[in-house]
């Protein structure tokens, strides 16, 4: 398993975007594209790979000198359940963390809460209608590094 940060410059992008729509748009009914999002050009893209295969992806917005949204996770069905999320989200918050930003949240899924809770991540307001599902802001402060030296 090998992590790598892309820009939508990168020979990767085509097959990231592929995968974002195939696990999160597609299951929508929604067409390839709607997986792009506003912030695209601006986000961090980090994969997780299998050899030369995408097997998963995040993206992160930063909002603010200090924190930011993490969105669009995505696992290929051949990653799932062997701990690629958790690994995704520990490196970049690594990173986030090198860059002096220590507030993240994301839209999760209701049935992913779970998840983003063991992750550290606590739920934040109350559940909310966003792509024809139920989802909820979760949120977690990590140790920026800059703060660590201090």
């Amino acid at each position: 398993m090998k992590f790598k940060f892309i820009t939508p410059s990168h020979a990767y992008y085509r097959d990231e975007l592929m995968l974002r729509w195939e696990v999160l748009r597609k299951p929508l009914g929604l067409p390839p594209g709607s997986e792009i999002t506003a912030e695209e050009m601006e986000c961090i893209h980090l994969l997780v790979m299998n050899e030369k295969k995408i097997v998963g992806c995040v993206l992160f917005h930063q909002e603010s000198e200090n924190s930011g949204r993490i969105m669009q996770l995505a696992l290929s069905e051949d990653c799932r359940g062997m701990g690629c999320g958790r690994k995704l989200i520990a490196h970049l918050e690594q990173d986030l963390s090198k860059k002096g930003i220590s507030n993240l949240y994301i839209f999760a899924k209701e049935d992913l809460e779970g998840f983003y809770e063991k992750l550290g991540y606590h739920p934040d307001g109350e559940p909310f209608d966003f792509m024809e599902s139920p989802h909820r802001v979760m949120k977690k402060t990590i140790l920026a590094d800059s703060l660590r030296s201090a």
